[in-house]
């Protein structure tokens, strides 16, 4: 299949392992495969988003969440202060502390108690070190509880791994294994019945994938995907009114003689069945877009903005008004349908055939979000060690990795990879 070039402004590549993931695409989806063949070659994303793609390793940690959390809790019963304060990963998912630490602090003095009179534990001692009778006999009702309380409960896997890879991508098998959930599936389906509409994401160069999976996992793996949402990118102005973010208002004005666009990346819905990674993939991404010095947001009717607004990522600033706003314009082939989209948003499509094609450009309601200045913001509960696979988009932002690492008490690790000739190819995924 070949298509003309004047219909991609950002120009194409050739996909990578071209011949090996033809094969393993006709093995894994028979009926898309004779449906939609894998062309050659395929679009770049907008350059920005280029700049975004690679593989990035975490750690599976506590939700932004928690920190909030355990302040209300030691609020209410300082007592508790050493066990929360110190709470790990793994005792956070399995729901207990572990029964050392719990043994140790039962012997403790109240302190609710009056200097001088002995008492040898808490109240609530009796429901046991279970973290959820804890959250639910301390925390006062509010409607933060009951958010922190359905939290908890959906936390997720009690054995997920803790190594684990953020993908940020446009990699054409991605996107046919889009729908390869970790306990969750979506519309797109999977297996051999797949939504002809993935392979419209091979051509919308104004969006990636981003999804947690296990360290150095397979995106063909079945169930390998543990959280997975879209980046896209969109206009940050609206006509009339200025919505800029700090990051917006230190790029040259739109009204300003030759100036850049300005942009901003809109986080769409998650799909998870892990409250905890679900929380975690949207920060990470959020943290990402901040240290790129890019405006970001969330579109509008989606799990993503709930999260934002009710203080579930952390102390995120979320616009009470919407935007309204245009993502990038791109063409598709006429035999190829364009792709989903979630929440407020929708397609507007030219009437007219272009080359044997048509031309679609996404409109969205994003509500702007940011993230506190770095010097008051908690501590992001994530580790980043190193980045494989950046792009050599030549008239790309040139913008080094500035991603702090945890815990808060080593120094920021700033990351430079050398940046290899063409698009990434993610091969491990393939």
């Amino acid at each position: 299949m070949t298509h003309p070039h004047d219909q991609f402004p950002y120009g194409l590549y050739e996909v990578p392992d071209y011949d090996s993931l033809c094969t393993r695409y006709a093995h894994e989806v028979p009926a898309l495969a004779k449906y939609a063949p894998l062309p050659t070659h395929l679009p770049r994303r907008h350059p920005v988003l280029e700049r975004l793609q690679g593989t990035f390793r975490v750690h599976d940690t506590l939700p932004p969440w928690w920190q909030s959390c355990v302040s209300e809790l030691i609020r209410v019963c300082p007592c508790l202060r050493p066990l929360l304060c110190t709470l790990s990963r793994e005792e956070f998912r399995q729901g207990t502390i572990e029964q050392r630490r719990w043994r140790a602090w039962r012997t403790t003095r109240c302190q609710h108690q009056p200097s001088g009179e002995e008492h040898p534990v808490p109240c609530w001692q009796h429901y046991g070190p279970g973290l959820y009778w804890m959250l639910d006999k301390v925390l006062p009702p509010s409607e933060q509880k009951r958010d922190w309380m359905d939290q908890f409960v959906n936390r997720g896997n009690k054995a997920m791994p803790a190594a684990l890879d953020l993908v940020i991508t446009a990699d054409p098998a991605w996107w046919l294994n889009m729908s390869n959930g970790c306990g969750w599936y979506t519309c797109m389906g999977s297996g051999d019945d797949r939504d002809p509409r993935i392979i419209g994401n091979w051509y919308d160069t104004g969006v990636l994938l981003a999804a947690f999976v296990a360290r150095g996992a397979d995106c063909w793996t079945p169930e390998s995907l543990i959280a997975r949402t879209t980046v896209r990118l969109v206009e940050a102005r609206l006509a009339g009114r200025d919505t800029r973010t700090r990051h917006e208002k230190q790029e040259p004005s739109a009204a300003e003689p030759g100036a850049a666009p300005v942009y901003r990346l809109a986080l769409g819905r998650v799909y998870h069945n892990d409250m905890t990674a679900a929380c975690n993939l949207l920060l990470h991404l959020a943290q990402l877009c901040e240290e790129r010095r890019l405006a970001w947001g969330c579109i509008g009717d989606t799990n993503a903005l709930h999260l934002a607004q009710n203080g579930l990522l952390g102390p995120i600033q979320v616009d009470e008004t919407a935007v309204p706003v245009s993502g990038v314009s791109f063409w598709r082939p006429e035999d190829v349908e364009t792709p989903y989209l979630d929440g407020e948003a929708f397609f507007r499509e030219a009437d007219e055939r272009e080359q044997e094609g048509y031309r679609a450009c996404p409109s969205l309601t994003v509500y702007p979000c940011c993230l506190p200045p770095s010097d008051k913001a908690v501590a992001l509960a994530w580790v980043i060690e190193s980045i494989e696979g950046t792009t050599d988009a030549t008239d790309a932002l040139c913008i080094p990795s500035r991603l702090h690492v945890e815990p808060a008490t080593q120094p920021g690790q700033t990351i430079q990879p050398d940046v290899p000739d063409g698009l990434p190819t993610n091969g491990e995924g393939m």
